[in-house]
């Protein structure tokens, strides 16, 4: 019997291969492991942002765009430089609530008092150490972060640890403020057109009536023309003539200046021109004019802060 079963075994003509069996069971394994990692795949995918979240969350990263510092924010189609998309929300440094209660700390400067009342914004500013103002900027958001409003601070340079009052024509919708610094690098290009003597112009304007005609050759600011006219139906209009006049005879007792003035029974018209070639520094200075501005001077410098102080300007 053992040795019938052992010849049986051995019978080389039989296939006792087992292939197909062997076969079958891979292509059963291999289609399960294909199956359950494109699954766990598939799964990660759908809950990916659930995850970063998660892990954010774990870190301490704060995923709010509020508080997203992604710096000055130059390129972004919200910026009223660049309004080609106003639907697209700003993203700047921090932004923080128009409170009595806020208080900004911004490089040297401290901000705080801010209140904005029928579309006047006031607040207190304060700094560490002597500090010029000029290069900072207010930017104004409503609440869905848009961008609405630049105001550019002062032109002032603050003592240390002395505290100024300011107030700025602001907008009644805005609820939150942010603080920035802006260099030449920041102002949107100025495009100007010259006359065949090599002079172009630019004319900027506030409601307070006050008018600025820039002078400029290649870009270059050359002369400064002011001008400002007062209604004598005015309730101020003899204290404003007064002032006026005290600065028409005090300007044309420096070189570089022509200062006109002229009264009726209508109102007074007043013009200063400044010939920045031949005014000296030192009596540029003595000039008291929220436009001013050094000689050569770019037309995009001068557009960008004066639009920034309310006044509108056309090339």
């Amino acid at each position: 019997m053992a040795k019938k079963k052992v010849s049986n075994v051995v019978i080389k003509d039989e296939e006792l291969v087992p292939t197909t069996v062997g076969v079958y069971s891979n292509k059963s394994t291999s289609s399960g492991v294909v199956f359950l990692v494109l699954a766990a795949f598939l799964a990660i995918a759908f809950f990916l942002p659930d995850i970063q979240k998660s892990i954010n969350t774990f870190l301490g990263k704060n995923t709010s765009s509020v508080n997203n510092k992604s710096g000055n924010n130059n390129n972004n189609n919200n910026n009223p430089d660049k309004p080609d998309n106003p639907d697209k929300p700003v993203e700047v440094d921090d932004k923080y609530s128009i409170s009595p209660d806020t208080i900004i700390s911004s490089d040297t400067l401290s901000i705080s008092n801010l209140n904005l009342i029928d579309s006047v914004l006031t607040l207190t500013i304060k700094s560490s150490e002597k500090t010029s103002l000029d290069q900072y900027y207010f930017e104004l958001f409503d609440e869905n972060n848009t961008l609405l409003k630049r105001i550019k601070v002062s032109s002032d340079t603050i003592d240390a640890n002395t505290p100024s009052n300011y107030s700025y024509k602001a907008v009644s919708t805005a609820t939150k403020i942010s603080v920035v610094k802006k260099t030449a690098n920041d102002y949107p290009a100025v495009s100007i057109s010259y006359d065949d003597a090599g002079e172009g112009r630019m004319v900027c304007k506030n409601e307070s009536n006050e008018h600025y005609t820039y002078v400029f050759s290649n870009d270059e600011l050359l002369k400064i023309v002011y001008t400002y006219n007062k209604s004598s139906s005015a309730s101020d209009y003899e204290n404003v003539l007064e002032t006026y006049s005290n600065l028409d005879t005090f300007y044309k007792s420096i070189s570089g200046l022509i200062s006109t003035l002229i009264n009726n029974e209508n109102g007074f018209d007043y013009s200063l021109t400044i010939n920045l070639n031949t005014i000296s520094i030192y009596d540029l200075e003595k000039v008291n004019l929220n436009g001013k501005f050094k000689v050569k001077t770019s037309p995009k410098e001068i557009k960008f802060k004066l639009e920034a102080s309310n006044f509108t300007c056309t090339l």
